[in-house]
């Protein structure tokens, strides 16, 4: 055992000294000899070598046998100990990131861009306001013409109005001996009966002062101003140039005068004129151009 291990002790010798060059190691199969060449690359290590070499060829058969076995064993080991290293580094280095596909990165955008860009507020438009046209002057007549003679069975023929009033005219005749009933209505009863305010002719109307439709014009004087529109739409201004107060024989109660022709006659020019009663047996005139 100790001289085995003094053998293996000068075999590592060998290898040591070997380090410095190339170690060249053949065997004689007729005899079982080992014949070693040490060629050395470096010169400065010469000496050593060859007394390394004498020392190693001084060896036995045997001994040499056991260097070149412990020699090929300690290659093989460092060998093995290399592989293990190259086979750790491989399994230790890091897996290869796989690149992001086309799709992937495709299908990441519409998020970036969800996230980057703010959803637009939504704006609502109203709805377009329809304005309807207002009604003509001529149509607003038509329809109050057609509710009177739907609810009254009377003809409308226009409306007067002064000091903040208005009365609706309906047409009527000497024929007739009173005048509407229905509150806020006169009629026409002397000159033109079917009043027009473009005509040139004069017509007069008549309406009772207890239910409030004609009292107003008990107010007016010299001056006054009444508005007339007919049932065409038509509209004029009249102003009050004669006032009086005359019984039923049409006769002036201020002064006797004779009233009739002013009262009745359709040919005094565009005029109206208006009535209504102060008292069974007196009533009041206006006489407007």
């Amino acid at each position: 055992m100790k001289i085995n291990m003094k053998f293996l002790s000068l075999g590592a010798a060998v290898v040591i000294a070997g380090g410095f060059g190339a170690v060249n190691i053949v065997t004689n199969a007729s005899n079982g000899d080992v014949v070693d060449a040490l060629e050395l690359s470096t010169t400065g290590h010469g000496k050593s070598a060859a007394a390394s070499t004498s020392a190693h060829r001084a060896m036995p058969a045997s001994s040499k046998q056991v260097s070149v076995a412990a020699a090929k064993d300690k290659k093989t080991a460092h060998q093995a100990a290399a592989k293990a290293a190259s086979a750790k580094g491989a399994s230790a280095k890091p897996a290869a990131v796989k690149p992001t596909t086309p799709s992937t990165t495709a299908a990441a955008k519409p998020v970036a861009a969800a996230q980057s860009h703010p959803a637009a507020p939504v704006r609502h438009v109203a709805a377009p306001v329809q304005h309807t046209a207002a009604p003509t002057a001529a149509q607003s007549a038509a329809a109050k013409a057609a509710s009177i003679r739907a609810t009254t069975g009377e003809t409308y023929v226009g409306t007067i109005s002064g000091l903040g009033h208005s009365t609706v005219v309906v047409q009527g005749s000497r024929s007739r001996t009173k005048a509407p009933a229905q509150a806020g209505m006169a009629m026409t009863w002397g000159g033109a009966t079917h009043m027009t305010t473009t005509d040139g002719l004069t017509s007069e109307i008549a309406g009772h002062a207890k239910s409030n439709t004609f009292s107003w014009i008990m107010g007016l004087g010299i001056g006054s101003r009444v508005s007339v529109t007919d049932a065409n739409g038509q509209s004029r201004t009249y102003t009050v140039y004669m006032t009086d107060d005359v019984n039923d024989e049409s006769y002036s109660v201020k002064n006797g005068a004779d009233r009739l022709n002013a009262i009745l006659s359709p040919n005094q020019g565009e005029a109206v004129v208006l009535q209504t009663c102060i008292s069974q047996t007196v009533n009041r005139l206006v006489w407007a151009h």
